[in-house]
């Protein structure tokens, strides 16, 4: 049973909120801020009903106490008089999780003390999350001018908070940057919150969201907070907006306009809750307005999420940066002590990669796992890159000769594209789940490529 701890100067209030509560929590008591305090510093207490005027101090000041000195998540409910609304709204600025007067129903009591220790679970594990994902995410390395540009773009949008969206094409390292960016903002101490987007049916997608109450459709058995609630004071990224359903994109437009939303399943009745999350949304589509001209994507919706636009380069676009990504890459792998020869750094440099950066980590991993002795070689990495190990050894000879005969780059680009994704598809059976694995892109962005050069019709 969870613990609840009353601070109020009112014996007769404690006496009498404790004989509601005591059925479904475990109620402890404290007449005084101070008293509170030392039993919070002593005893595990779930969360707090605090009166906000005591002799001894406020509950404004006990409540800054509590979370500077004892648990930053340690849900507060203010608890006041219906003439100090205003004071309960301050409180709530200052990190109460929420107020209600004195005059309160045990229903609506239980179900706010539920919520709240929801979110603090929340919180605790996003607390624990943060720091498992910054020891895991790839670093932001980068040394081209297309790259110090776009860490321009990001320092200059991590200043200020207006929603954002990262345009560039799959596997370019947009998850990246939108991690970035709230690393770098004021909200970097807050919940990050990644939401797939194109993994979820809009039902499913709706409650990830905006969270539901109990009845809300079939297996709504009991209320839930969305991601978007929970991350109060956070960020949430959204990848594949283009996935989003035009009923939920606009419902997210009405949370975008005034920050404010309500569970799926609520009706008018229910007050609809303040959220202060900032969006940062991402689409591999480089012209969203295409999505619009199809129906795919609502026109007030699409206005509002592209006003401020970070693009980012495809690889092909920064090739300085790829053999600082090839050796940190290695590097990153437990265990490996292998080099990268500057042939195989040439050879890397001599690739397309439709794939991006997902594609070049894809391809130092399975040449690490193959490669003997103390350096990576052109040999280990041809195979992974379309290129015979002849081709890869006949590299040298190549660019010593100046004057072989080149195609325009259109052209070479095109021809490679057939050449590379009717590979692909031979290797794969015809299977795209098995392609992407391949190629480390996602499926959408395989069908997006094969719809360019006409092989869509060839993949199951």
């Amino acid at each position: 049973m969870e613990r609840l701890l009353l601070v109020d100067d009112s014996v007769t209030f404690l006496r009498d909120a404790k004989s509601i509560l005591q059925t479904r929590f475990e109620v402890i008591e404290a007449n005084s801020g101070k008293k509170a305090l030392d039993i919070l510093k002593n005893q595990r207490v779930s969360a707090v009903l605090l009166d906000l005027k005591m002799p001894d101090m406020n509950g404004i000041e006990v409540m800054k106490h509590i979370h500077k000195e004892i648990d930053p998540h340690l849900a507060v409910i203010i608890v006041t008089d219906s003439r100090e609304v205003e004071n309960a709204v301050e409180a709530m600025r200052e990190g109460a999780y929420d107020f209600i007067t004195k005059e309160f129903d045990i229903n609506l009591l239980s179900a706010r003390i539920t919520k709240a220790l929801e979110r603090r679970s929340i919180e605790i594990q996003n607390e624990i999350l943060k720091d498992k994902i910054s020891s895991i995410r790839d670093e932001f390395i980068f040394k081209s001018e297309a790259m110090k540009k776009t860490n321009f773009e990001i320092q200059r949008v991590a200043m200020h908070d207006f929603d954002v969206i990262l345009i560039g094409e799959t596997g370019v390292g947009k998850d990246l940057i939108a991690y970035e960016i709230h690393k770098r903002s004021s909200r970097r101490d807050k919940p990050y919150v990644e939401i797939p987007l194109g993994m979820m049916d809009s039902q499913i997608l709706g409650s990830e969201l905006f969270g539901h109450v109990k009845g809300a459709f079939t297996d709504a058995k009991t209320d839930r907070i969305g991601k978007i609630e929970a991350a109060d004071g956070g960020t949430i990224y959204l990848p594949e907006i283009s996935a989003l359903s035009t009923d939920l994109q606009l419902k997210l437009l009405g949370f975008i306009q005034y920050k404010t939303i309500s569970r799926l399943g609520e009706d008018g009745r229910n007050p609809l809750r303040k959220v202060d999350v900032r969006l940062i949304f991402a689409s591999n589509e480089h012209d969203l307005m295409d999505l619009v001209l199809k129906g795919r994507m609502r026109e007030d919706f699409y206005h509002r999420i592209t006003s401020v636009r970070v693009e980012i380069p495809p690889l092909r676009d920064r090739r300085e940066d790829i053999g600082l990504l090839a050796e940190y890459f290695l590097k990153k792998e437990k265990g490996n002590s292998k080099n990268i020869s500057r042939e195989a750094i040439r050879l890397l440099e001599s690739y397309h990669w439709p794939g991006n950066v997902r594609e070049l980590r894809n391809v130092i991993v399975n040449a690490l796992i193959r490669a003997e002795g103390e350096e990576l070689k052109p040999e280990h990495i041809a195979p992974w890159i379309g290129y015979s190990v002849s081709s890869a050894d006949g590299m040298k000879a190549k660019d010593k000769d100046r004057r072989v005969k080149l195609l325009k780059y259109t052209h070479a680009e095109e021809s490679f594209r057939k050449e590379y994704f009717s590979k692909l598809l031979l290797q794969a059976g015809g299977d795209m789940m098995k392609a992407a694995r391949i190629a480390g892109m996602t499926p959408q962005g395989i069908r997006k490529a094969l719809r360019a050069i006409g092989l869509d019709s060839n993949l199951k």
